[in-house]
């Protein structure tokens, strides 16, 4: 779990909250996932690939990564930005895989932007 959170979030934020870490870390003890189902979904997780469709989305797409994405790094979004018509990266400065957690201001800022320009322009 330690390694998760690491993955997860930027390491200012972890810092920040390792109290929770411990505490969520000590309930999954308890009753925490099972190991062949968590690495049955990350083996799922890779083997889905669908780069070769993404041309195929027609709708404004707005795609939001965290500066310090260990999970799904910048560049990989950079590369659906170029795949996605229509598409626009927008990149929060200090944040993790969970952006809106971390930045949800600056996540929802985004959001807010987006949609205001897409749907009620």
């Amino acid at each position: 779990m330690q390694l998760t959170w690491l993955l997860l979030y930027s390491p200012e934020y972890y810092r920040a909250h390792s109290g929770v870490w411990q505490q969520f870390e000590q309930s999954l003890k308890l009753s925490g996932p099972d190991p062949g189902i968590a690495a049955k979904r990350i083996d799922m997780i890779i083997a889905h690939d669908m780069l070769d469709r993404l041309h195929d989305i027609r709708q404004p797409t707005a795609i939001v990564v965290g500066e310090l994405d260990v999970v799904t790094p910048p560049y990989l979004s950079e590369e659906l930005r170029q795949r996605i018509p229509k598409s626009e990266l927008h990149l929060i400065s200090g944040a993790g895989h969970t952006v809106y957690v971390e930045k949800p201001d600056a996540f929802f800022e985004v959001v807010r932007g987006f949609l205001g320009r897409v749907i009620l322009p």
